[in-house]
């Protein structure tokens, strides 16, 4: 119980670092991105410095997420993913940690796609191949499968040819703090913690194990027939917004500023507003249409997601995307958001800003009015 407690503890820590970090986190890759754009074309040593400061803005933001994943508190907003690209993409981050004696397979089919957290995930990939590894002292395979189980379920294997589990321990593994690990060399809470990721998930994990022949971790999880929002990198495009309007509410000024102009570049019409109640003021004094609200979720007088209801009951058809750096919801969430809200976690990746503004204009009539106006260009974001 007292280490409960202690974990507990770090969690809320965790929580609470998260906010402030992801906030400067933002701010400094937000300037890194506008130096980029802005700088002279031939200066490349000036170019890669800026590079280097988004990058490490990147690691810092995948660090938090790491600290509340262990501290079992939901950070990003839940998307449409595609499993078969997810596993292949990790399948070059799991490579280097098994040695040469160990072999890893990948058998995947295409077309499955989950809705979750693609860091969580990930998470559950890397603690189940690593637990996977560690069976096999002398070496063999591990194999991850992933396929359509019947049209409702994916189903997703781990499966290796180490030591097997001891059927007497088979029900205890999920438990937080058991380990089979000697002392100083596992904590036990990996595995809790996948168990922890697959029930947020709305999936369920079995085990399947015989001594001295390997282990098979089972995950079903349900199938989304949502679409993928497509990620929109620097290599493949950009898009405009000309004719749309955004308000934005921000209390970090400086968040608010590199927002603004990000969609100001994008064509986009925008009204900026340093709080919630600055947000209720300036939309009712302007007397045009508002396409979206972008605002943060944590505000000072009124948090973002009443002004996004205040809002929504004088401009019904206005789209709204919440901005936190905070986790999404439970113990650590300063507001619950309602689980079909759009939440974007702090750093906002803008290029994942983009491709979710696009995403909820698509799902518009084609007759709307401005359905022309939105135009995709192949070009530098």
């Amino acid at each position: 119980m007292f280490q409960a407690q202690k974990l507990e503890a770090l969690g809320q820590l965790a929580g609470g670092v998260a906010h402030d970090f992801n906030n400067i986190l933002s701010i400094v890759d937000g300037y890194a991105r506008m130096a980029e754009k802005y700088a002279e074309k031939g200066d490349e040593t000036l170019l890669n410095y800026l590079d280097r400061i988004r990058q490490a803005s990147k690691r810092g933001a995948g660090l938090t997420k790491q600290l509340l994943l262990f501290g079992r508190h939901k950070m990003t907003e839940n998307m449409v993913i595609d499993l078969p690209r997810l596993i292949q993409e990790q399948k070059q981050l799991m490579e280097p940690l098994l040695s040469n004696s160990i072999k890893l397979v990948i058998d995947v089919e295409k077309g499955l796609f989950v809705e979750c957290i693609p860091d969580g995930l990930a998470q559950i990939l890397m603690n189940l191949v690593i637990n996977s590894r560690d069976a096999m002292p002398d070496g063999g395979m591990i194999k991850i499968i992933a396929k359509k189980e019947d049209p409702e379920t994916i189903l997703l294997s781990v499966i290796d040819t180490g030591t097997g589990l001891d059927p007497k321990i088979a029900d205890k593994i999920f438990d937080p703090f058991f380990t089979t690990k000697e002392q100083g060399k596992g904590t036990g809470l990996g595995l809790s913690m996948v168990y922890g990721l697959v029930q947020d998930m709305k999936g369920v994990i079995q085990v399947e194990s015989v001594p001295g022949e390997g282990t098979s971790m089972n995950i079903y999880l349900p199938f989304s027939k949502k679409g993928v929002i497509t990620e929109i990198t620097e290599a493949d495009g950009t898009i405009r917004f000309e004719g749309y309007t955004a308000l934005v509410a921000e209390d970090e000024p400086d968040l608010l500023l590199i927002v603004c102009r990000f969609l100001e570049d994008a064509g986009m019409k925008v009204i900026a507003a340093a709080n919630g109640a600055e947000a209720l003021v300036r939309q009712d004094d302007y007397e045009g249409e508002i396409d979206f609200l972008l605002t943060d979720v944590v505000m000072p007088e009124l948090n973002g997601l009443k002004l996004a209801e205040l809002v929504q009951a004088v401009r019904e058809d206005i789209k709204v995307v919440f901005m936190s750096g905070f986790p999404a919801n439970g113990t650590l969430a300063q507001v619950d958001i309602p689980d079909d809200a759009i939440l974007l976690a702090k750093p906002v990746a803008f290029e994942k800003l983009a491709a979710v503004l696009k995403s909820l204009l698509d799902e518009e009539s084609p007759d709307d009015k401005k359905s022309e106006a939105l135009v995709y260009e192949i070009k530098n974001l």
